[in-house]
């Protein structure tokens, strides 16, 4: 896209305004759009991602098989994703297996409500709680010991990493810290044992497992990793799903990264309309050729 202010006048005749700029690009994904295929998604992805500031957000639907983005909404309401699944016939919807997503109770009525599909939480997004609570304990023993924390300083990374990602002079010092900070110690091996519910098995064995973990971390009398394990017993349904299929987000999030790459590189979208249109012109997969007459014989 061309700088904002840029103009169809002055010195280089090849330029073009921004209006002009978009009205193509609208006018692409228009012809796309009506040449598109009726798509049968099995497996789709549901992800947010800030349109503006104050909290203004886009819902992005992502086909997980495909790696297309059908539909761009706006809002992070259930009308959002509501706008989806009326565009689709029954056949389509009911062909819908599973839907990634974060914990987000709207889009979960949505799915639920909408569609056949399981409702999943894959494992990026229970870490990310786990690891909230990790660093909650750290904060209040930062603050109870006061003078006595200066071991905790400069330590929320090491926490918070991957133990497969961690040279053996990091697990060594996690260890200390661990014997020594004996509350994080134990948030800590709390957060490992979840992550170790995620291998492939019976779905009645993986929803005992979580069930354990969830009853042990309740007893823990760690009260921000009690608050994880009240929220993964809320959506354990959808945590069972993503271990037994294996379905993850992660193409949504790495549609979400362009998305905000789409952004960034155009300094920003002033409505909706244009952000939409930007992002189906890129991540929609369509047929964007121009309309071209037949050559005579």
């Amino acid at each position: 896209m061309p700088p904002r202010n840029s103009s169809n006048g002055g010195g280089n005749p090849s330029s073009i305004s921004w209006d002009q700029a978009s009205a193509i690009q609208c006018r692409a994904v228009q012809r796309g759009l009506a040449r598109r295929e009726a798509q049968n998604p099995r497996r789709i992805g549901v992800d947010e991602t800030s349109f503006r500031k104050r909290h203004r957000y886009v819902t992005l639907v992502n086909d997980l098989d495909r790696g297309a983005v059908p539909r761009v909404s706006e809002g992070r309401s259930k009308a959002s994703l509501d706008g989806f699944f009326l565009g689709l016939t029954d056949q389509v919807r009911s062909g819908i297996e599973v839907a990634a997503m974060d914990m987000h109770d709207p889009y979960i009525r949505s799915v639920q409500e909408m569609s056949d599909a399981e409702v999943a939480f894959d494992k990026f997004h229970v870490a990310q709680h786990l690891s909230k609570g990790i660093d909650q304990v750290r904060r209040q023993m930062h603050r109870e010991l006061g003078a006595d924390a200066e071991g905790l300083k400069r330590t929320r990374c090491l926490w918070l990493r991957n133990p497969g990602k961690m040279a053996e002079e990091q697990k060594e010092r996690l260890n200390d810290l661990s014997r020594e900070f004996g509350k994080l110690g134990r948030a800590w091996s709390i957060k490992e044992w979840a992550m170790t519910l995620w291998h492939p098995k019976p779905r009645d064995q993986i929803a005992a497992d979580w069930r354990r973990w969830i009853a042990r971390t309740q007893r823990c009398r760690l009260n921000p990793m009690i608050k994880v394990a009240k929220t993964m017993r809320r959506y354990l349904h959808g945590i069972v799903t993503a271990a037994h299929t294996g379905i993850t987000n992660a193409r949504s999030e790495g549609v979400n990264s362009k998305v905000q790459w789409i952004k960034r590189m155009a300094r920003g979208y002033r409505n909706i309309k244009r952000f939409s249109m930007a992002i189906l012109f890129h991540l929609g997969m369509l047929d964007l050729r121009p309309n071209t007459p037949a050559f005579p014989p």
